[in-house]
């Protein structure tokens, strides 16, 4: 539990105590398709105010897909998850289909399917969202970064000039406890090669339920 909550309060502080040199800048968008290979970090803490709080740290990678035309997300991770019995390789395959209202999660050749209950998120950066400045990393490369908040989900955006994503961190704050995901890009292309790996959802999966209302 100890690692889990020095590991948060590591990102917490990198997140905030970055120096930014301000300037004017507008939200820019992100390709309505691409995929990226991402370096992963998720941090999770369920029932924070009881004396049974329950951390996990997962770090990993991720191969993801994203089809905003389509309303399509693919995704295959592989995560080392940590709790506090010890540390557990997960790998998965998971499709998320917004016209569906369905997300598939495959673990170990066994299909799931769950009902999506958000929208499909935009691959623009909001309008509202809340300019932090620009900053150099690596002495080479410029970014900037925004912030945008939506309810108890607050996002930080880390982009190229133009708009090539660099680092997405999200932190997510409930009664039910708390969950901070970090995902640095790499390996990005502004299309997906073969569509067909990653949101063909197998044969032996189950069908959602035809009431399952179409997002």
């Amino acid at each position: 539990m100890s690692s889990v909550r020095h590991t948060l309060v590591k990102f917490l502080f990198l997140l905030i105590s970055v120096v930014y040199v301000a300037n004017a800048q507008k939200p820019c968008c992100l390709p309505n398709q691409y995929q990226a290979s991402l370096g992963q970090t998720i941090v999770s803490v369920m029932n924070m105010n009881t004396s049974t709080a329950v951390g996990t740290l997962s770090v990993g990678r991720e191969t993801f897909a994203y089809d905003f035309t389509s309303k399509l997300v693919g995704s295959f991770n592989s995560l080392n998850v940590t709790t506090s019995v010890g540390v557990f390789p997960v790998k998965s395959h998971t499709i998320s289909d917004y016209k569906l209202s369905a997300k598939w999660t495959i673990v170990n050749n066994k299909c799931t399917v769950e009902k999506l209950t958000q929208n499909m998120s935009s691959p623009c950066i909001s309008d509202d969202a809340t300019y932090l400045g620009s900053l150099v990393i690596g002495g080479v490369l410029n970014g900037h970064q925004w912030i945008v908040k939506s309810g108890a989900i607050n996002s930080s955006y880390t982009v190229t000039d133009k708009c090539i994503p660099i680092d997405i961190t999200t932190y997510t704050y409930s009664k039910e406890g708390l969950t901070l995901t970090t995902n640095t890009f790499a390996d990005f292309v502004p299309n997906i090669d073969d569509p067909g790996t990653f949101f063909t959802v197998p044969k032996d999966c189950p069908k959602p339920p035809e009431d399952w209302i179409i997002i």
